[in-house]
């Protein structure tokens, strides 16, 4: 019963009371009951009037806390409509967006802040909930902004629900992971390379070589291996010190990756050692291009600060599947047909499948028993 009902009841009870108290014939009875039905109208008013005051003081906490939580929350929380465009953020949202206020990005949508490839995967992904009404939670991805930039972001993102149970939209809560994911992308590519020259270091090799192989096999294309030996560098260590040595060997991995392609491999195997992968190597002639440009190139003078340097490199080749079909093999025979090639001189490239195959060993003799 509404507040307007009740009032007009109880002013009817009132009306009717005071006709009655002036009407001289009505009994106490009546009088009675007309006072009894005026005392619970008043009583039921009351209680209308209280309910309504308290549930406006809940809506108005209800309200404050929820300004508050978005307000001062450190997480980026946003509501969405069926069309996936904003209703409310955060503070913290709108401030990681770059705007002062949410009204300012009240009605936008995802395509009016980040780049058309990251808004489309947002879009889809909100479609997925309102067709579904199943959550994602704890899902990470990457943002990639109008100037280039990137960001990390894990999200979860749930059905929007009216009163009646229906899906109005979509909300979430996104939590900026950008440094944790650079720290691990770092930690990751510390562990895959060299820390001197930041080439691939051996175990990096291993396995992109591994990956090479399984595709040429797929493919049925070949693979050049190169090994790479530097002559003479035992030499500059010792005359001009381990610094200028180290030097030295971060521009000997700059020339080389100048020699390749961006779909080469190159890696320090260790030392003064390094070996070129070359995928989907058409023919023999190609691999002994780039081994030629190579001993070119590191036969050129180094300039290192009053030292002008001269050195060398050796290099042996194997080949799949002709040399082997697995890492261990082809850089096994890479760097055997390497040290052939330095025994015949500084600057020289041999392909292992040229040398001469090892003698077999003898088979052991066996004595008859008597």
């Amino acid at each position: 019963m509404t507040i307007a009902a009740l009032a007009m009841l109880l002013g009817f009870a009132i009306g009717t009371r005071s006709s009655l108290a002036l009407a001289p014939r009505v009994s106490p009875a009546m009088v009675l009951a007309v006072n009894v039905a005026a005392a619970v109208l008043m009583v039921l008013l009351g209680l209308v009037l209280y309910l309504k005051i308290a549930a406006e003081r809940r809506a108005h906490m209800e309200h404050t806390l929820f300004r508050s939580l978005l307000d001062h929350i450190p997480d980026n929380v946003f509501f969405k409509d069926r069309e996936s465009r904003f209703l409310c953020l955060s503070k913290g949202m709108v401030r990681y967006f770059g705007f002062q206020n949410d009204s300012d990005l009240f009605n936008k949508t995802d395509a009016d802040i980040f780049t058309a490839e990251h808004a489309q995967q947002a879009l889809e992904d909100e479609r997925k909930i309102l067709e579904t009404g199943r959550p994602i939670i704890g899902q990470e991805e990457k943002e990639t902004w109008p100037d280039g930039h990137e960001t990390w972001v894990q999200t979860s993102k749930l059905p929007l629900i009216d009163r009646h149970g229906r899906i109005i939209g979509t909300m979430g809560v996104s939590r900026d992971v950008t440094e944790r994911r650079r720290a691990e992308l770092q930690m990751h590519h510390m562990a895959m390379h060299d820390a001197l020259t930041d080439l691939l270091n051996r175990a990096a090799l291993h396995e992109q070589l591994g990956q090479a192989i399984t595709r040429a096999e797929i493919k049925s294309e070949q693979i050049s291996v190169l090994m790479l030996d530097l002559d003479r560098f035992k030499r500059v260590n010792d005359c001009y010190g381990h610094d200028i040595g180290d030097r030295l060997l971060v521009m000997v991995s700059s020339r080389l990756r100048c020699c390749l392609r961006d779909s080469d491999i190159v890696a320090r195997f260790g030392g003064d050692e390094f070996v070129v992968v070359l995928p989907g190597a058409h023919d023999r002639a190609e691999a002994a291009q780039v081994a030629k440009r190579i001993v070119e190139a590191i036969d050129m003078p180094f300039e290192l600060g009053p030292c002008q340097l001269r050195i060398s490199a050796s290099i042996g080749i194997s080949e799949f599947p002709l040399d082997g079909t697995c890492p261990e093999q082809l850089l096994h025979d890479a760097d055997r047909a390497m040290y052939e090639a330095k025994k015949l001189g500084c600057g020289e490239f041999i392909f292992h499948s040229s040398l001469p195959r090892p003698k077999a060993e003898p088979a052991p003799l066996v004595a008859k028993a008597g």
